[in-house]
């Protein structure tokens, strides 16, 4: 009986490795499409602006929550930057478990370094001297930041600010 798939063999000898002329053509095709399509893709991506520090001015509010010097606890933060990220009429009032309830008034809050995409440092003070250092993100919109503490000995805080509306 003779073998019905025999048409679909390749004329190549069984030794031969070149590929058939199709396989080469459809290859080459695929790969003249993605070079033409990925620079274009990329071309149509625009690059988001620049965050800067006069677009972060204006009223915010923070929660930050976390372990620190009077234990674990929540704390509200509301402050108002300037056009070079610099607050010093903020208001920190903590709940906490080994200092209970309290807040300091008339404290720092400093944007120290911001990369136009967002990403940065910035220092809050708690009262009696001590000062937190946070890496923060700012989205893209100038609306949000989290605040996330990762240097400061024995003080493990984290939250997010909200730009408040203007009255």
């Amino acid at each position: 009986m003779k073998n019905r798939l025999s048409s679909f063999v390749s004329k190549h000898s069984p030794g031969s490795r070149r590929p058939p002329a199709l396989l080469v053509f459809l290859v080459a095709a695929t790969l003249s499409l993605v070079s033409v399509l990925i620079p274009a893709a990329a071309a149509d991506r625009k690059a988001a602006p620049p965050i800067t520090l006069s677009q972060l001015a204006g009223r915010w509010q923070a929660t930050t929550m976390g372990q620190g010097g009077c234990g674990f606890g929540s704390k509200l933060v509301t402050f108002t930057l300037n056009s070079i990220g610099e607050a010093r009429n903020t208001t920190y009032r903590y709940h906490t478990v080994s200092c209970g309830d309290g807040e300091y008034t008339g404290q720092k809050f400093t944007i120290t370094s911001l990369n136009s995409n967002g990403t940065g440092s910035a220092e809050l003070g708690v009262g009696n001297g001590i000062v937190l250092t946070f890496n923060i993100q700012v989205s893209a919109d100038h609306q949000v930041f989290n605040m996330g503490d990762i240097t400061d000995y024995q003080n493990y805080e984290e939250g997010t600010a909200i730009h408040l509306a203007t009255p």
